[in-house]
């Protein structure tokens, strides 16, 4: 039986100590007051840049700006020192993991700031609206076949997928691949941008794309997101659509955390916008508003009639 849900929002907390009217040292940087650039994953840049801007604009003494930058370079900032925080809708891959331990370096303070989710869609032609989680994993880990479980395919469908310093890659390795790096034996094109991704699926109706939730669940007259079918913790087989309720009650099977993490560990500038967007109320409202689930906040599902 197919279930609607929709998702109510209850904010309930707000970010504490910023005080535009306190005595400042021009030369002191505080939550109000300073100058920073922070690198943001350009898979999610549209959902973080216009709450960044909302932040310069509460408080007219901070100088604040971004660069969208591919994940795997923004984390290379972070770790090389040249940016004091990063937004990405990842953590740490597998090597970047492994060289903090070989190094005996701290973790960074990281930021919950909202769930987004992996989605793999096509056209809206396209002969299926479903695909199991076990034929992903075969596909992306031992080179198997989508058209052996498609069986309404006439041929093997092209995948197209951002670049691999993509986050949507690093998430991709790690729900469907293996050894910490993917093995597709099916034609696998790559582009720079979503949009990219994007535009070559609506051009051949025998194609799927890899993308967030938060890019397509706007652009449904366009394209379907192909719900996944897995074998829950009872044995029963279950179909599960993508969408914002499913995020949030855990039971989508690919979550994605939009993170944030401090290059230091001190309550400063960076530490209070990170703040901000985890936090805030007008920042996880415009999550929810997206079509993701906010981190910060009480949400109510109901089963609608």
């Amino acid at each position: 039986m197919n279930r609607n849900f929709c998702v109510v929002l209850f904010l309930v907390a707000f970010i504490s100590g910023c005080n535009n009217t306190e005595q400042k040292n021009p030369e002191m940087e505080t939550f109000t007051h300073g100058k920073v650039s922070i690198a943001v994953d350009n898979e999610i840049s549209f959902l973080i840049s216009h709450n960044l801007k909302q932040y310069s604009n509460q408080f007219p003494e901070v100088q604040l700006t971004e660069h969208a930058v591919n994940a795997r370079a923004a984390m290379g900032e972070l770790f090389a020192g040249k940016t004091r925080a990063i937004v990405v809708a990842r953590g740490y891959m597998h090597d970047e993991d492994s060289l903090m331990k070989a190094h005996h370096l701290p973790i960074h303070k990281s930021f919950h700031i909202a769930t987004d989710a992996l989605v793999f869609f096509t056209r809206r032609d396209f002969p299926s609206d479903t695909i199991s989680k076990s034929t992903l994993t075969e596909v992306f880990s031992k080179r198997g076949s989508i058209k052996a479980s498609l069986k309404q395919l006439s041929h093997e469908p092209v995948l197209h997928v951002p670049i691999p310093s993509s986050s949507v890659i690093s998430n991709l390795i790690e729900y469907c691949g293996t050894s910490n790096k993917l093995n597709c034996g099916l034609s696998m094109h790559y582009y720079s941008t979503s949009d990219s991704v994007q535009r070559a699926v609506l051009s051949d109706n025998n194609s799927i794309g890899v993308g967030y939730l938060s890019q397509i669940v706007n652009k449904q007259n366009e394209f379907k997101m192909l719900a996944v079918c897995y074998t829950d913790s009872t044995g029963s087989r279950v179909t599960k659509k993508v969408h914002q309720s499913m995020v949030y009650l855990n039971i989508y099977p690919y979550p994605v955390k939009v993170m944030g993490f401090l290059l230091e560990d001190i309550r400063n500038l960076p530490f209070g916008i990170l703040s901000f967007l985890a936090v805030e109320k007008e920042p996880q409202k415009s999550f929810l508003d997206a079509g993701i689930v906010p981190a910060f906040a009480k949400i109510n599902v109901y089963e609608e009639e």
